[in-house]
């Protein structure tokens, strides 16, 4: 599924999910039994919220949510069961995102979330039961605001890793058996703000 319609900094175009009526709560789930990206954001400006989304351990790389344009919203999306050929559950390749209330469980390798560049803020996300990283920050910017990351496993296994040039911001997360490192940070970052970061061992 691809959406491709643009909206604006105040009107962002929205893909929203319900049960019978909209604002009911409900979340459709999408699935897939081949090697693909499940669903594409490719306009600008654009919100989705309420989702699931299942890979169903399909063989080779699916990408769960491929957001690849400027401004993307990710809201309560849950997606598992996904990434055993090296895709990720949720990439976001758009400057100025978020990511926020989503989850992501049973990714079967690499990393659950990737921010691949500058000024991506993914705020009270869930990301648990996975093998590989948690979420990655390879941009600049990434801000990562009361997060829980538990059982990230995997010899190379951190819940985060930020290898992006500067200005990363990691606080009031909970981080829980890690296959590797709690926070494993090897570029030029820094911590703003109050820190109530607990790592729990």
């Amino acid at each position: 599924l691809t959406m491709s319609a643009s909206g604006t900094a105040t009107n962002p175009a929205r893909l929203l999910g319900y049960s019978t009526a909209r604002g009911d709560g409900g979340r459709p789930t999408l699935t897939t039994t081949s090697a693909i990206s499940i669903l594409i954001l490719s306009g600008s400006s654009q919100l989705v919220d309420g989702f699931i989304i299942d890979g169903q351990s399909t063989a080779g790389q699916v990408y769960g949510v491929f957001a690849n344009t400027g401004s993307a919203t990710l809201r309560n999306i849950k997606v598992l069961n996904t990434s055993q050929g090296g895709g990720q559950p949720i990439r976001v390749d758009a400057a100025d995102s978020i990511v926020e209330s989503c989850e992501v469980t049973n990714a079967l390798a690499g990393t659950a979330l990737l921010a691949s560049v500058r000024s991506v803020t993914i705020r009270a996300c869930y990301i648990h039961d996975t093998t590989g990283t948690g979420i990655a920050g390879t941009g600049v910017g990434i801000d990562i605001v009361g997060c829980v990351l538990a059982n990230c496993s995997g010899a190379s296994g951190d819940a985060i890793s930020l290898t992006g040039a500067a200005g990363h911001h990691v606080s009031g997360c909970t981080i829980y058996n890690s296959g590797r490192d709690g926070i494993r940070a090897t570029g030029a970052w820094r911590r703003r703000g109050s820190s109530s970061l607990r790592q729990l061992n």
